[in-house]
């Protein structure tokens, strides 16, 4: 099965919102850089992995940031033709939002040298290596990160980093490797492992996103697992940044794999993607215990659905079909019962590829949707119809300056600079 990678800037929204409310907008937009990252991921040659960093310009055409792309110092994983689902995972690069101090950061994760990157970010955009790192990250092929800003005292943001284990160039196999590790991030973008904060995982279970909420309802954390039996696996979010686990349910039928987490943004409810089933799952979960439940699953037309994005108004909600190209708009105006509205297939790029679909994530205004395919490492950027919520692709998609073989991962969102 063909089954790739995901996701959303919902933060960034709220934030464009305050700023409309302030009446300042239109000087900050003047200033500010409607960006998007990823990762080239490239792990044939040692040390050459590195970040891509573009700025949309309000119709979608993207153009490179200064000096991009931006070594991570590390390597990534290279399996030209392996079956391995070590790059099926979503958020390799996450964006903080600005601190105090008007900083944001950028991590990355250098899958075959089991370190990640931390990266400020400046006021054009571009990134600066954050000193003291690349860091260890206490596990073998760290896939994917979460984040909830300051949830430690002292000013530090809780940072866990996924530990997959499947990198397909090193020995597998023990089980302490594959893991959920929990990181403190300081306001000078600098992580520290909090030792008491490892989760370990079966191995095997294929671990590749973490969801979590840290709002009046409570700290929660919900974890995917893609084989044997599919599972989402809901956590309270202890005071020490700990994972304290509340409850686990398979996908709804005994086999199937999940691929794939978004949160609706108003009701508390979880879709997530479910492959080998041609379907998606709807799931609820608890706003005092954060227990969760299956509801239902409805079709998808698509080929290997995985990687989903729902819009901030939860009006609408995006799949990507890896081995069919293509992405799946539903409307949520029954948010349990998502119905069919599109069914979009990518455009080829100049590379004259056959299309595949991983990632998605919403720019910062919400009028685009940017779809990776990491197959053939090329970036599409669709417009979204704010009335109808379907998509269409105005401009040629960007194909990524990697080598042959490699495959690019992740997608991070935002606005940056003044």
């Amino acid at each position: 099965m063909k089954r790739h990678h995901i996701r959303s800037a919902s933060s960034w929204l709220a934030l464009a919102a305050l700023i409309v409310a302030s009446g300042s907008m239109t000087s900050l937009r003047a200033q500010s850089i409607n960006a998007v990252y990823l990762e080239s991921n490239i792990g044939s040659t040692e040390n050459m992995n590195s970040v891509f960093g573009f700025s949309n310009d309000g119709s979608g055409a993207l153009t490179a940031l200064p000096n991009s792309p931006y070594l991570t110092g590390g390597t990534g994983v290279y399996k030209p033709g392996a079956s391995s689902t070590a790059l099926d995972a979503d958020k390799e690069v996450l964006l903080t939002p600005a601190n105090s101090s008007g900083v944001a950061y950028l991590l990355a994760v250098n899958g075959h040298s089991d370190t990640f990157t931390s990266f400020s970010v400046g006021t054009d955009g571009s990134l600066t290596q954050v000193s003291g790192t690349p860091v260890s990250s206490n596990g073998q092929d760290p896939v994917s990160f979460g984040f909830a800003y300051q949830l430690f005292t002292g000013g530090y943001s809780w940072l866990p980093v996924i530990n997959k284990n499947e990198d397909p160039a090193q020995n597998m196999g023990n089980k302490d490797a594959t893991n959920v590790s929990i990181f403190k991030l300081n306001s000078y973008g600098k992580p520290q492992l909090v030792t008491v904060g490892t989760l370990e995982l079966t191995e095997g279970t294929s671990p590749s996103q973490l969801l979590e909420v840290t709002d009046s309802s409570g700290r929660f954390a919900f974890l995917d697992t893609m084989l044997t039996t599919g599972t989402i696996t809901s956590y309270k979010i202890r005071e020490t940044g700990q994972l304290q686990s509340i409850n686990s349910i398979n996908a709804p039928v005994t086999g199937a794999d999940l691929q794939g987490l978004v949160f609706h943004p108003i009701y508390k409810v979880i879709y997530a993607g479910l492959p080998s089933l041609s379907e998606v799952g709807v799931y609820s979960y608890n706003k005092t215990t954060s227990e969760v439940a299956f509801i239902r699953a409805v079709p998808n037309p698509g080929v290997d659905v995985g990687w989903l994005a729902a819009d901030s108004a939860g009006s609408y909600l995006y799949t990507a079909e890896s081995g069919s190209g293509t992405v799946t708009v539903y409307s949520l105006t029954h948010y349990q019962t998502p119905s069919m509205v599109q069914h979009y297939s990518l455009m080829k790029s100049s590379k004259g590829e056959t299309p595949s679909a991983a990632n998605l994530a919403f720019d910062p205004t919400g009028q685009f949707l940017y779809c990776l395919d990491s197959e053939n490492s090329v970036l599409h950027v669709l417009t979204v119809d704010s009335s109808t919520g379907e998509v269409s692709e105005p401009n040629a998609p960007t194909v990524l300056n990697v080598p042959a073989g490699e495959q690019a991962l992740g997608l991070a969102t935002g606005m940056v600079g003044n």
